[in-house]
């Protein structure tokens, strides 16, 4: 607002009065400088409700992705453990195999 003040410091005053035509000129002439359209204004709003909307969506979804990240950090222990799982009953078969080759009536008593 010191550009408004400036235009009112400068105005001139003849016989006691307020020459309001000249200021206003002025005004009008370093009122867009200053000043944003009311469209434009409208329009940057309305611009930041969307964001801030969109804002709000992903942090719902956040909490969810969290969910799904501990699901999904579940889901690759389970996994893992399977996995050692499957190796171990192979190595057991394997052996057992082995042990029967050689002559071993009961090898799950050795294993």
């Amino acid at each position: 607002m010191e550009w408004l003040k400036e235009i009112l410091e400068k105005a001139e005053i003849k016989d006691g009065k307020l020459d309001v035509d000249a200021v206003m000129n002025a005004a009008q002439k370093e009122f867009p400088k200053h000043a944003v359209p009311k469209a434009d204004f409208n329009a940057k709003a309305e611009e930041l409700k969307t964001a801030n909307a969109t804002i709000t969506e992903l942090k719902k979804s956040n909490g969810d992705n969290k969910e799904l990240q501990t699901k999904i950090g579940n889901y690759e222990t389970e996994i893992a453990n399977l996995k050692k799982n499957a190796e171990n009953t192979a190595k057991n078969y394997a052996l057992r195999d082995s042990l029967a080759k050689q002559g071993v009536l009961d090898p799950d008593y050795l294993i």
